[in-house]
């Protein structure tokens, strides 16, 4: 999969806070982060070979019922704010954005970031944040119960 954004965006107006320049590569190596060692440890209790995960990434993105990740774009300010604003004074949102990344981190520990991104395309700039909500007692995605209003609410 290429960038996400690259088909309408010049790479000079994207900021990589988190990750590399594939989406689906930095969600992939965060399953295999995340994951990898509580699908050896199910593996070992199975005592049927149709259980036996081989690829915890594959195995989810292959349930249409199950989402891989999610995404939150945050945006500050409106467009009215932001038009009177020239390209240097938008482009020190930078720290704003990563400060954003590091305080979502520390506050929602179930919220593993995979990738993020800012966007000086457009008058207002904004951040892509792409995360996998991870229920750590099981070791599973489990976007269901911790992505909902009052999980959004802790990072507001």
């Amino acid at each position: 999969m290429a960038m996400l954004y690259q088909l309408k965006t010049n790479q000079d107006d994207i900021i990589i806070i988190k990750g590399i320049t594939k989406l689906y590569q930095d969600v992939k190596d965060l399953y295999l982060q995340e994951f990898e060692k509580a699908r050896i440890k199910y593996n070992e209790r199975q005592t049927r070979k149709t259980r036996i995960i081989d690829d915890y990434f594959a195995s989810i993105s292959n349930n249409d019922k199950n989402d891989l990740a999610c995404e939150i774009i945050i945006e500050l300010g409106d467009k009215k704010y932001w038009d009177t604003k020239d390209e240097d004074f938008k482009r020190k949102m930078t720290n704003v954005f990563k400060e954003q990344v590091s305080d979502l981190e520390n506050i929602m520990h179930n919220f593993k970031i995979a990738n993020s991104i800012i966007l000086y395309n457009e008058t207002s700039p904004y951040k892509h944040i792409v995360e996998v909500p991870i229920k750590e007692k099981i070791k599973m995605v489990w976007k269901n119960k911790l992505v909902n209003q009052m999980s959004l609410l802790k990072i507001v």
